[in-house]
């Protein structure tokens, strides 16, 4: 599941809904809450989620690199607090998994 959100005085985001993609898919529509993502397998992926504003193209980007367990995974997106042209988050993984590229040989 992937949990999207975002600081609630920055409620002019429900008109612009998040997007994800994973191992570079063309872009999956999301909508800010809970979002059921069926069919991504167990195993090493590289996820980025953001949302396009107004004219600007895509902004709160969020990329990571994580591991998906055989029983499937909880990931939430947090849309930057204040200017929507920061980076987004993603709080439920360490630090050392943003922006991280994509391994050549995923962990055994």
């Amino acid at each position: 599941m992937l949990r999207t959100g975002f600081f609630p005085l920055a409620f002019l985001l429900h008109f612009f809904p998040p997007k994800a993609s994973i191992d570079g898919s063309p872009p999956i529509e999301l909508r800010w809450g809970d979002n059921q993502m069926p069919g991504v397998p167990p195993g090493t992926h590289q996820v980025r989620v953001w949302f396009r504003y107004l004219i600007f193209g895509d902004c709160g980007v969020a990329q990571a690199v994580i591991h998906v367990p055989p029983g499937g995974m909880f990931l939430e997106y947090k849309a930057p607090t204040w200017f929507v042209f920061s980076k987004g988050r993603f709080p439920s993984l360490p630090v050392a998994a943003h922006d991280s590229p994509m391994p050549v040989d995923p962990p055994p």
